[in-house]
């Protein structure tokens, strides 16, 4: 049926604008993901130079604080040497000879000034003169150092004493060495910072102690948060993050922005101090080092975000040309270009909907088109094909109608027609006069080809076109094989629906035995008697009676029945000649026919040598007949079942010969035993033309040069009779000796004897 050559699924327009609307957020989604990521690549190449920037800068400070904490070492080992001078003081002595005693210290280490604490925090300088506090002291618990600078820049080292020393009733708890001058220029030599970068020492209030290139001057305030006035901060930092840094004296890398300068605020607390270095640095000056680098990153991140969105585009615009391709052979046959069976369908359902015509369905079949590849080649063939459908079928069809390849040799054909369906028959006798005679414009050959038609003309549109195309195969195939149009009509429709009630039936009647084997005796011309016989198979149904072959067998060709119905044919067979042997006769040759369904299984053959084994008969006694088109049709697989066959012991015929085309062609290429001649060559209403014998005569003249035993099936006139056994035919089978009965019959026709 034609719905058999459906083999690709609809791909629907819905399902197309699916796909286009996934294609673009596909897309969408690359460029960007491919965005998405180059910014958080870039993000994090800025956070990573942000971190490389805050490490350059801390190491700049951190450079300061050793050598700050360096000096400081230097006075802290002053201060203990002191201390340690101190203590081995008699406790008694007056405070004249200690403070000549501190004095020569100081003289000694070169120092600009000691100081002394006692126990109420009462400062004393050198020449043990009470003085004003320089810092706020307090005690540190088991002693130890800190270490400030004055307003001179001076580093002031201060050693805690626990527990406290006491000398002439004076309990020191603390001693303060100033010494050393912080130069922050001299510190601050950095090359990468190009003398730029300014470097504070301020107090934990923010209180500028020392600065670059700028000291405080008397009681002059300078606050490093007056820097920050008139700022704008970058990010989420605010002016807030600033004096938490000071007070706090956490280290932190500001950036922020002042009179249009990009800089970076940078803050660390000294070791051991309350003291807290500062930097001002600007951003340029860090980041020059990386803005290349910084560039060429922005520029490659958006080149790949363009590439990858380019090579989306292409491939998706890749991916459509390949769906338009693949849509193309979902709906369009590559040989003739002309639409396939998804098209067809198609479209008729939108002609359907959109016009008001009376439609025709019709399917129209090239007969015998493999023989014409056979004898003029695939070429040949191809072209036929080809120029069939773009030289006549197009041309002829009309506005809104329609035409696919539907088939191996078929189209399927939408044709309008107004009242009367013959003006549709009459369009395609006119249509098949002109295409059957093929021209090749290339090499001029002339190609002959038959055409015939089954036509269906809906009633109804709300069937699907391949429905309607199965009921026109279905009035091509069980109509009138000699017409042109076939024509679906109530008998088809009938005759379908008697085949759905034997489909139905089939199967109990094969287990209740309602199938039966009849024989039909072969007779020798030279002896006058009955050497064979062929089987046949009838179905007598408890309601209907005798139902002949004609009616079931192409139904169960169809279903795959067949299968069964031979297998069971061949038992019965074979149980007959068990039981003729055993009751001492001499059994005929039985030939049974091997339907196409059978050979479509390569191993189908063992099956029936089980069937021979189980029965233990001889096998000479068992003949397979295989049809004239089987044969043809499937030729080099049947050569190897023949040879198969007759490794058994078993003969092989060649049923229906010369009802085909090349029945001689195939006897070089066969290796069979009997050729049956077809009854077709006996049909003729009275006796046999002069022709009709000559070529009879030549067939069997053939056979027997090809030692072919030779059977004329269908006789009914004694006249071809007496025909057949002068030209020395072997057998005739026909109701002029026998008609086919059942097994007792032929028995008692068979074994008069008996």
């Amino acid at each position: 049926m034609a719905r058999l050559y459906s083999k690709n699924k609809k791909i629907t327009s819905r399902r197309r604008t699916l796909l286009v609307a996934m294609s673009y957020v596909l897309i969408v989604v690359v460029i960007a993901g491919s965005g998405i990521l180059s910014f958080k690549y870039i993000n994090f190449f800025q956070q990573n130079m942000y971190a490389q920037n805050k490490f350059i800068i801390s190491e700049s400070a951190i450079s300061i604080e050793t050598q700050i904490e360096t000096l400081a070492t230097i006075n802290q080992n002053i201060a203990k040497h002191i201390v340690n001078r101190i203590q081995t003081l008699d406790k008694t002595e007056n405070i004249t000879e200690i403070k000549n005693y501190i004095q020569k210290e100081v003289d000694d280490w070169n120092i600009q000034e000691l100081y002394i604490i006692d126990e109420n925090k009462n400062w004393y300088n050198s020449m043990m003169e009470s003085v004003a506090p320089l810092v706020i002291f307090e005690q540190k618990e088991g002693g130890g150092p800190q270490f400030f600078t004055d307003q001179g820049g001076n580093l002031i080292s201060l050693f805690s004493l626990d527990p406290p020393i006491e000398i002439n009733n004076l309990r020191i708890v603390g001693i303060l060495v100033e010494k050393s001058h912080i130069d922050i220029p001299y510190l601050t030599q950095f090359k990468f910072l190009k003398g730029m970068a300014r470097f504070y020492i301020a107090e934990r209030s923010g209180k500028i102690i020392q600065k670059q290139n700028i000291q405080g001057q008397g009681d002059e305030q300078i606050y490093i948060q007056s820097f920050f006035e008139n700022s704008t901060f970058s990010g989420s930092y605010s002016r807030d993050d600033v004096n938490t840094a000071i007070y706090s004296g956490q280290e932190v890398l500001i950036p922020f922005k002042k009179n249009n300068e990009n800089l970076y605020f940078y803050s660390k607390a000294v070791h051991n101090s309350s003291l807290i270095l500062f930097t001002i640095v600007p951003q340029n000056l860090l980041t020059s080092r990386y803005q290349t680098l910084f560039s060429m990153t922005i520029a490659v991140c958006g080149t790949m975000t363009s590439i990858f969105g380019c090579l989306i585009i292409t491939l998706i615009c890749i991916k459509n040309k390949s769906e338009k391709q693949v849509r193309r052979l979902a709906f369009y046959d590559t040989l003739t270009g002309a639409p396939n069976l998804n098209k067809f369908e198609k479209t008729a359902e939108n002609l359907f909907k959109k016009t008001q015509h009376n439609y025709a369905v019709v399917y129209l079949n090239i007969k015998k088109f493999k023989f014409i590849n056979e004898k003029h080649g695939k070429e040949a063939g191809d072209y036929i094909l080809k120029s069939l459908y773009g030289d006549y079928i197009v041309p002829f069809l009309q506005d809104d109608e329609y035409a696919a390849r539907i088939g191996p040799d078929n189209f399927g054909l939408l044709l309008t027609y107004n009242d009367k369906t013959d003006q549709v028959i009459q369009r395609l006798v006119k249509f098949k006069e002109k295409a059957e005679k093929i021209q090749d414009k290339n090499t001029g050959c002339l190609y002959s080809i038959q055409i015939t038609f089954g036509i269906f003309f809906p009633k109804f549109r709300n069937s699907d076109i391949v429905s309607m195309l199965d009921k026109a195969h279905l009035a091509l195939k069980m109509g009138d094989e000699k017409a042109v149009c076939n024509v679906f009509n109530t008998a088809i429709n009938q005759k379908m629906l008697r085949d759905k009630i034997l489909e139905d039936k089939m199967r109990d009647a094969l287990t209740k035995s309602n199938f039966e084997v009849y024989y039909q005796p072969k007779i020798s011309l030279k002896t006058g008697k009955a050497t064979g016989a062929e089987a046949l198979i009838r179905w007598r149904d408890p309601e209907d009676g005798l139902i002949m072959p004609g009616e079931f067998i192409p139904l169960f060709e169809r279903n795959g029945f067949i299968i069964a119905t031979d297998l069971f044919v061949f038992e019965t067979i074979c149980a007959d000649i068990q039981r003729w042997l055993r009751e001492g006769k001499t059994p005929p040759v039985v030939s049974f026919n091997l339907s196409k369904a059978n050979i479509e299984n390569p191993q189908f053959l063992n099956t029936y040598k089980n069937i021979i084994h189980h029965y233990g008969i001889p096998t000479k006694y068992i003949e397979f007949e295989f049809t004239e088109t089987l044969m043809y049709d499937n030729l080099a697989i049947l050569s190897k079942i023949i040879d198969e066959i007759h490794d058994i012991g078993a003969t092989c015929s060649m049923d229906d010969f010369g009802s085909g085309y090349s029945s001689l062609n195939m006897l070089k290429n066969i290796n069979v035993d009997v050729l049956k001649l077809d009854k077709e060559f006996f049909n003729e209403e009275e006796t046999l033309s002069q022709k009709s014998k000559t070529v009879i005569k030549s067939v069997i003249e053939l056979a027997q040069e090809l030692n072919l035993h030779t059977i004329s099936e269908g006789i009914e006139k004694q006249e071809d009779v007496l025909f057949l056994k002068d030209i020395g035919c072997d057998f005739i089978q026909g109701y002029y000796f026998a008609k086919p009965m059942p097994v007792k019959e032929f028995e008692a026709f068979m074994f008069p004897d008996n």
